[in-house]
C-alpha cells in the first residue's frame, strides 16, 4: 500500500488518538480515515476507525489486479476487534498462467498447508473478520486455464492471520475453459 500527500487533524491526548479527515493517496486512488483509539496507561483498550477509498488499485491475491471502493470500520477492542465492511471490485483481470504442479509442490503432497512456525498470536491475529466483496463490472480471466468474466459476491471472515473466503462467483455465458 502506498500512501501519499497524507492531510489531517490528529488530536493526541494522554490516554487517546482522534483522527479527522485523514486524506491521502493510496494506490492511485483517495483515502479518507476518521476515528479514536483509546490507549490510557499506553494499552490499546478500543476505538473505531472509518475508511473510505475510492479507485484503489490492488494485486490480492497476487496477480488479481483489481481498481477496487471500499468502505471499512476497524472496531477495537482489548481482546477481540473486527474489521467489517465492504469492498466494491470496479474492474479487474487476472492474466497469470496457473502451474498446479507449482501450487501441488508448495502445499505438499496431501494438499495441506505447510504448518507455520510455532508462535503466541499477536495484535494482528485477534483482527476478525466480517467484509463482504462484490464485483460492480466483471472479472477478466484470461490465461492457460480459461478465457472468461466472472461476477463476484463474496465474504471473508475468519481473521486476518488466518482468513475464510466464501461465496460464489458467477462466470458469464460465452466463457471457455480449458482441461487437460
Amino acid at each position: 500500500l502506498a500512501i501519499t500527500d497524507l492531510h489531517g487533524i490528529a488530536t493526541l491526548t494522554r490516554d487517546r488518538i482522534r483522527l479527522r479527515e485523514a486524506t491521502a493517496n493510496a494506490n492511485g486512488g483517495t483515502l479518507v480515515v476518521n476515528g479514536a483509539i483509546d490507549y490510557p496507561n499506553l494499552e490499546l483498550t478500543g476505538g473505531t476507525i472509518t475508511i473510505a477509498g475510492r479507485g484503489l488499485a490492488f494485486e490480492i491475491p497476487e496477480h488479481l489486479r483489481t481498481e477496487v471502493d471500499t468502505d471499512l470500520v476497524l472496531t477495537l477492542s482489548e481482546t477481540i476487534s473486527l474489521l467489517s465492511g465492504r469492498g466494491t471490485i470496479l474492474r479487474g483481470s487476472y492474466r497469470e498462467p496457473i502451474s498446479l504442479t507449482r501450487q501441488l509442490l508448495a502445499t505438499g503432497v496431501d494438499g495441506a498447508s505447510p504448518l507455520p512456525a510455532e508462535s503466541s498470536p499477536g495484535f494482528i491475529d485477534r483482527i476478525r473478520l466480517g467484509l463482504s466483496v462484490t464485483s460492480d463490472q466483471d472479472i477478466f480471466v484470461d490465461n492457460n486455464y480459461g478465457r472468461l468474466e466472472a461476477g463476484s459476491n463474496l465474504r471473508i471472515t475468519g481473521t486476518i492471520g488466518q482468513p475464510v473466503l466464501a461465496g460464489r462467483l458467477t462466470v458469464q455465458e460465452g466463457g471457455e475453459v480449458f482441461l487437460g
